[in-house]
């Protein structure tokens, strides 16, 4: 029996390691995943062409979404951290991710550096955001909410832990007011939403503190 047939009846599904178990082959590759036939597949599924009727639906998708989005409006990400609430621009954010351990490293309990996570195998350095900010010398508890947000600065990476995500907001920029006289200096404008308040960063000031350590 040639692969053609097999992967025209999906032999996996049938006699392979999802079905009856009768297949030969088997014995030699002791599962499906293992088998040329089943790679085949898998390569012709991921290398066929993609229908123009969904890459059509997906540009009108698109051009929806930019239609919606306000204009002269900048796109942010909120989130809060004890009980505060502040925003940066969604495009410096590289990944968010809720089930990520914090890994604390010993003897820097003072540090603005809170610790490392592993993010898809790599070691990102996470800091402790409310020490960065000058607004609490304690680090963000863990909770079921809490996520940890990483962001790029240029060629870096870091990451730091938020007790919630708000979401994606649109701010025209020119509406925030001033911080006062005191406030951390890496917050530009304050918003107010809905009545809450919330603390836009200038992230490029913010990053540029991580990687040089300055914080």
């Amino acid at each position: 029996m040639d692969d053609e047939e097999k992967i025209a009846r999906h032999c996996w599904s049938s006699e392979g390691l999802w079905g009856d178990y009768t297949c030969p082959e088997l014995d030699k590759h002791v599962s499906c995943l293992n088998c040329p036939t089943y790679i085949g597949a898998s390569q012709r599924l991921y290398g066929r062409k993609v229908p123009d009727e969904y890459l059509l639906s997906g540009k009108i998708a698109f051009e929806k979404k930019e239609s919606a989005t306000p204009s002269g409006s900048v796109c942010m990400l909120v989130f809060s951290c004890a009980g505060m609430y502040f925003a940066f621009a969604a495009s410096a954010v590289s990944e968010i991710s809720r089930h990520k351990m914090l890994h604390r490293i010993p003897h820097r309990l003072d540090s603005a550096i809170e610790g490392i996570v592993n993010i898809n195998g790599e070691l990102i350095a996470a800091i402790a955001i409310l020490r960065v900010l000058g607004l609490s010398s304690s680090c963000v508890g863990e909770s079921e909410n809490s996520a940890i947000i990483v962001c790029r600065n240029k060629s870096e990476r870091f990451a730091f832990r938020v007790d919630s995500l708000v979401g994606i907001r649109f701010f025209q920029h020119g509406d925030g007011i001033l911080p006062p006289e005191g406030d951390s200096k890496f917050v530009e404008r304050i918003f107010n939403i809905d009545g809450t308040s919330i603390k836009f960063l200038d992230f490029e000031l913010l990053g540029e503190a991580v990687l040089k350590n300055r914080i």
